[in-house]
């Protein structure tokens, strides 16, 4: 998840260096097969770069050491779980629209957006977790006129694949906050909530000024 930008020079390649090849079949431990089933991927075009991962595992194995430690008791663990699979999914297509839209879904789940919720309501809760949120609306604002480009006037961009890189970065810090679930958060309603807050201390503090003074209003 470390990688800022990337530049094909027009040549279109997943994000993912690991991805399913043109027919899978499933396996046990021991290598045998499990199902003599076999799967094919229809949108195969081309022979992909085979990648050695036993090269160093050393990340991939402190990933997975650190994803189970954060996720052993926390509530948001399947939504965690869920989107990374979405995540991953998304980032092995060739066709970088097919990405993006499906990175800008995950951004709409993970933020708890509703089918009749409008845009604002995902910007406003993604751009949260961002010390310049001002700065990150407009990024976000910037990709959602481009995400309905490509639904609605089915009109692709030559930096389609800058603009994966772009959104993928809110994407990623949503995950690490689910996984993480510094605040003990229950649901996706919950993280909603607090992504909801706004980002001015003193307006946040009158807040709780207030609600302190209505549960003693009410407890008396």
């Amino acid at each position: 998840m470390n990688i800022i930008s990337r530049e094909s020079m027009n040549k279109r390649d997943p994000v993912n260096k690991i991805i399913l090849g043109p027919i899978q079949t499933l396996h046990l431990p021991s290598s045998a097969l499990a199902t003599e089933n076999w799967w094919y991927d229809p949108q195969y075009s081309k022979p992909i770069q085979p990648l050695n991962i036993m090269k160093d595992l050393r990340p991939i194995n402190k990933f997975m050491a650190e994803l189970k430690k954060y996720t052993k008791n926390n509530k948001l663990k399947h939504f965690a779980e869920e989107a990374l699979c979405e995540y991953s999914e998304a980032l092995d297509y060739i066709d970088w629209d097919k990405s993006f839209i499906k990175l800008w879904s995950i951004l709409e789940y993970l933020t708890d957006t509703k089918h009749n919720d409008r845009y604002s309501e995902t910007i406003n809760r993604a751009s949260f977790l961002f010390t310049d949120r001002e700065y990150a609306k407009l990024v976000l604002i910037h990709l959602k006129d481009y995400r309905n480009q490509s639904i609605h006037a089915r009109r692709s961009r030559n930096d389609g694949e800058a603009l994966i890189y772009q959104l993928k970065k809110y994407v990623e810090r949503l995950i690490f906050f689910y996984i993480v679930n510094k605040y003990k958060l229950k649901d996706r309603n919950e993280v909603a909530q607090f992504l909801n807050q706004p980002d001015d201390i003193q307006l946040l503090k009158k807040r709780i000024k207030l609600t302190k003074n209505a549960i003693d209003y009410i407890g008396n």
